[in-house]
């Protein structure tokens, strides 16, 4: 019992002192997150979400799974499977473009890309393209720094990065991507703070407008700031064909002028960017030309103009088959804060109250 006891200290003893002659191999994030042989990539995403960001995702998550890889993406709220050390891919977009971020650790330099939103040829497929190809790059990467290359990694890495057992990263076929030129930054505001993008939205069309009578036909121009969440506009109209009412005794005609204002939310109805939804309210101020003839012989008539405020619930429909020119359609629906009271004879209206339009023209964005 005794020697056994001799033995086994010894032989401790000499592991201790083999263990402490021979060298360490240094690890990093990717050599613990290549121990594990099923690998997972954490997928996350923030900023402004669309239909084609939500497509990107599952297409990523779709090629990643295909490739071997156990593919985390939840709320970020809700406890997930993947740990800092394993591989990530990031996407952050806003309303003009998506940044792309593929890591292979948290002590790796990431892979870095900008895909422009507003270009037309941007589609879901580039992005994820763009996503697993910067990821395959990043993988590649930390291959060539870690001491064990290709040869420790797990068969889902070798084979998403097409290096068969055994062989070190051809080093020709795939140069280390170099990183991406430093973008030229717009100086700032004298305040300091950046100033958000703006988009302009120009509308050209006819209004068919009731007012309590027979409608009449007006001419529109109007101009909005798309902001991220909202649109600001202001418009104006004018009419073409008046808007009249006819009775027993007579008959008056009422011609408009207005100018509006209006602030909207841009409902997310966007699918490639070819649709543009509208939600608000405006006021403004509309201008009345009256115009009133008897129906008694002679035909007696008389002028009059009236002003009064205007309120209205407004939405707007606008489609574009091409990237800056489409159609729209808005429609609006309100009353006249000051209905200007209509005598003819024994009957009355009250002008405007209710007030209904409908406009449809073409539409531009820059």
């Amino acid at each position: 019992m005794t020697w056994g006891i001799l033995a086994l200290l010894a032989l401790g003893a000499a592991r201790s002192a083999r263990a402490q002659t021979e060298p360490q191999e240094s690890t990093n994030a990717w050599d613990a997150a290549q121990a594990h042989p099923a690998v997972t990539i954490c997928l996350r995403a923030s900023g402004t979400f669309s239909p084609v960001i939500q497509e990107a995702l599952h297409r990523i998550e779709a090629e990643l799974s295909a490739s071997g890889f156990l593919v985390d993406q939840v709320d970020p709220e809700v406890p997930h499977a993947c740990t800092p050390d394993d591989p990530n891919i990031k996407l952050r977009s806003s309303s003009t473009a998506v940044d792309i971020a593929a890591s292979a650790g948290p002590n790796d330099d990431p892979v870095l890309q900008t895909v422009n939103t507003k270009d037309a040829g941007t589609t879901a497929e580039l992005i994820a393209i763009r996503a697993v190809e910067g990821l395959r790059a990043a993988m590649m990467q930390a291959l060539r720094r870690s001491p064990s290359g290709a040869d420790g990694a797990p068969e889902s890495v070798r084979r998403f990065t097409r290096q068969a057992e055994g062989e070190s990263p051809p080093a020709a076929s795939t140069p280390e991507p170099a990183p991406p030129p430093p973008q030229p930054q717009p100086p700032p505001p004298p305040t300091g703070s950046q100033s958000p993008s703006l988009d302009l939205l120009m509308t050209v069309g006819g209004t068919l407008a009731w007012d309590g009578a027979s409608p009449g036909m007006n001419a529109s121009l109007s101009v909005a700031w798309l902001l991220a969440p909202i649109a600001l506009g202001l418009g104006i109209d004018a009419g073409i064909v008046p808007g009249s009412w006819n009775a027993s005794a007579g008959s008056i005609e009422l011609r408009p002028f207005g100018l509006t204002g209006t602030v909207s939310l841009r409902l997310p109805c966007d699918h490639g960017q070819k649709w543009e939804c509208h939600l608000g309210v405006a006021a403004g101020l509309r201008q009345f030309s009256l115009s009133a003839t008897s129906a008694a012989a002679g035909g007696a008539s008389a002028q009059e103009n009236h002003a009064s405020a205007l309120v209205m619930v407004d939405g707007l429909l606008g489609y574009f088959p091409v990237p800056r020119l489409g159609l729209f359609l808005r429609s609006q629906a309100g009353l006249l804060l000051d209905a200007p009271e209509i005598e003819i004879g024994d009957e009355r209206l009250s002008w405007g109250r209710p007030s209904l339009a409908f406009t449809f023209g073409g539409a531009a964005r820059f």
